[in-house]
């Protein structure tokens, strides 16, 4: 295991990477690698948002898992940030999905909580998005599909958050 160094100059600790063993997904071999950040503060959320985005590619989707509150809209709207987003960044929770246009690149969030049935979108036809998902397993997706899996926590009696991130990439 080794460590490496808070991703900025703000008060963050520093996040863990974690090689793990190459698994087997979609009949490929992949690479997985984990990363483990402590989240104290609004801006390390910001901070660290400037790392996570240089993993995401287009076509990759992220699982972003944990339980309500603990901090998935808060990552998708720290990673807009980290992108010069600077147009609000509200929770899919009633509408389902946000799109986001980014200069470069078109961000898609998605709130499952609520979904009851066929997914409203045709998510074959999203070949170069990025896509976030709350609350991935709620939906007909197979899990397969996510490039990224966020799990994040809330501590306890704390405000702060610990996000764990996996990352699969064809070796």
């Amino acid at each position: 295991m080794k460590k490496t160094s808070s991703v900025s100059d703000l008060d963050t600790a520093p996040s863990t990477i974690v090689e793990l063993p190459r698994a087997h997904l979609n009949d490929s071999e992949f690479l997985v690698a984990s990363r483990i950040y402590n989240l104290p503060t609004l801006e390390s959320w910001t901070a660290a948002a400037r790392e996570w985005i240089t993993l995401l590619k287009p076509g990759d989707w992220i699982a972003l898992e944990g339980e309500m509150g603990a901090g998935k809209t808060l990552a998708v709207r720290s990673c807009l940030r980290a992108w010069n987003y600077e147009e609000p960044v509200p929770s899919p929770t009633f509408p389902l999905m946000l799109v986001h246009e980014l200069e470069e690149r078109t961000i898609i969030h998605i709130d499952a909580f609520r979904l009851s049935g066929p997914e409203p979108w045709d998510y074959r036809e999203w070949k170069r998005e990025i896509v976030f998902v709350e609350w991935s397993e709620k939906t007909r997706l197979p899990q397969s599909r996510f490039t990224h899996r966020w799990k994040i926590e809330r501590l306890a009696d704390s405000e702060e958050r610990r996000l764990g991130l996996e990352a699969a990439g064809i070796a």
